[in-house]
């Protein structure tokens, strides 16, 4: 492994009330799953990426690798 940055940040965004109830218990049955669990938190997580378009930096770090 070489040398480099790494860079961690911290964001926020809004996401609706409504969706975010639905979203939550589609999240939770991702998470629980017993078959195909990535691939379920992957869709979970794609479908709050497509509402949560606008994100706002909150905090960001560098450090460099060894």
């Amino acid at each position: 492994m070489g040398t480099g940055l790494r860079t961690l940040v911290v964001a926020t965004a809004t996401v609706p009330e409504a969706f975010y109830e639905d979203w939550k218990h589609t999240y939770y049955r991702a998470s629980t799953s017993l078959q195909n669990r990535q691939r379920n938190l992957d869709e979970a997580a794609e479908l709050i990426e497509r509402v949560c378009n606008k994100f706002h930096a909150v905090v960001q770090s560098v450090t460099r690798s060894k």
